[in-house]
């Protein structure tokens, strides 16, 4: 990033792209720079449950690096201004590293992360709409909500979005038929596109986990 205070999303691994491989932020004061800074961001950390974690500029120069470890779900990037860039993620690790002009956050996942700055009507927000719910209502299935939680912060990331996939493909073509046929056409039309293009790639496994297994 040339502009402190900035973020951005790696390039995906894959072609076609699936999502990101990265996330790279860069922290500072908002009294210090432009209104358009990046001030904070707040990601789910794992613990004994899931839990929200907000990162600032460490203005201590002699701060010292961290790594967090970041399970499944929504991040969010604040700006002075109080814009807010959304996220998602499968779980990954998150490396922060203060420096003398900004604190540097790097979120790296073997799994596909994206970016929900697309609008309402867009088909990766949708599929972030209908992941939600899925896992929602993985966690109605336990009548202990502390052993969901534990799975989740546990999940492998990459197998977590197999899964997830997986589900999806089946899951999507049922309502075809339905008010939003469109939306769910678009959106199982880019979850086969992702298995196909992990398929070739050769990342995709012989015999996919299933949600039930990991959650």
């Amino acid at each position: 990033m040339t502009i402190p205070g900035g973020y951005s999303f790696r390039p995906s691994r894959y072609s076609p792209p699936i999502g990101h491989a990265g996330l790279d932020i860069e922290l500072i004061e908002a009294h210090a720079h432009r209104s358009d800074c990046i001030c904070s961001a707040t990601f789910l950390a794992a613990g004994s449950r899931p839990t929200e974690r907000t990162f600032h500029p460490i203005s201590d120069e002699a701060g010292e690096d961290e790594a967090v470890h970041i399970c499944a779900g929504s991040f969010r990037l604040r700006a002075a201004n109080g814009d807010v860039v959304y996220g998602y993620s499968f779980g990954g690790r998150l490396a922060v590293h203060p420096e003398p002009a900004c604190t540097h956050c790097a979120l790296e996942s073997p799994a596909p992360m994206f970016d929900l700055a697309f609008g309402p009507a867009s088909t990766r927000v949708f599929l972030y709409s209908e992941v939600m719910a899925l896992l929602a209502r993985q966690r109605a299935k336990w009548a202990n909500d502390a052993d969901f939680c534990r799975r989740l912060v546990t999940a492998e990331p990459f197998a977590l979005y197999v899964a997830i996939m997986t589900y999806l493909e089946s899951y999507l073509r049922r309502f075809t038929g339905s008010p939003w046929a469109g939306e769910y056409r678009k959106g199982d039309k880019a979850v086969r596109r992702s298995i196909a293009t992990l398929r070739a790639a050769g990342d995709w496994p012989l015999m996919p986990p299933r949600l039930e297994e990991l959650l």
